[in-house]
């Protein structure tokens, strides 16, 4: 039976380091919902704010609740419905992991991937590049088809990173 007088907390958690769109970290970016009081780097209870530096790791502590059905519900407020919930399986210093939300309706796709991803949708005729573009409007059209594929397919890539692999990989298309 659940303990009345559990508390939930949120924890944000982002990478800052290096490789930011690599395979490793392009997904690591969440908020946990733990049974445990976040706690600054001094190991002192802090329920709002910056928790101070973690290597290259930035956490951020978003109050205490006093149900799991708010702290849900306070999460899904910060991301505006747009996230991927996932049940919490892991257990750390003082109590569990509950819940996992990871930002954005689909998962990232790290360089390598969307490079890959970028050729194939043009090899195989999921979108038609052309031999020049004639404007950056064309360029905008282009990227933007890309990523409704991509997300057809359960993934997702910001326009920009979209249409850098695009000009890394234009050569390959047009051979």
């Amino acid at each position: 039976m659940k303990n009345e007088t559990e508390k939930y907390y949120i924890v944000e958690i982002r990478w800052t380091g290096p490789d930011q769109t690599g395979a490793k970290y392009v997904d690591y970016d969440r908020y946990e919902i733990t049974t445990a009081p976040t706690r600054n780097t001094s190991g002192d209870i802090q329920l709002s704010g910056w928790l101070g530096p973690d290597g290259s790791v930035a956490r951020y502590a978003h109050g205490e609740y006093g149900s799991l059905a708010a702290a849900d519900y306070a999460v899904v407020k910060m991301l505006d419905g747009d996230f991927r919930r996932y049940d919490g399986c892991r257990f750390h210093g003082y109590g569990a992991v509950v819940a996992i939300y990871r930002p954005g309706k689909y998962p990232p796709m790290c360089d390598g991937f969307l490079d890959e991803a970028v050729l194939m949708a043009a090899k195989n005729n999921v979108v038609s590049v052309p031999r020049e573009f004639t404007s950056w409007d064309q360029e905008k059209a282009i990227v933007r088809d890309l990523r409704d594929a991509f997300n057809r397919d359960g993934y997702d890539a910001p326009a920009n990173r979209i249409g850098h692999a695009l000009m890394r990989v234009i050569d390959d298309i047009r051979a």
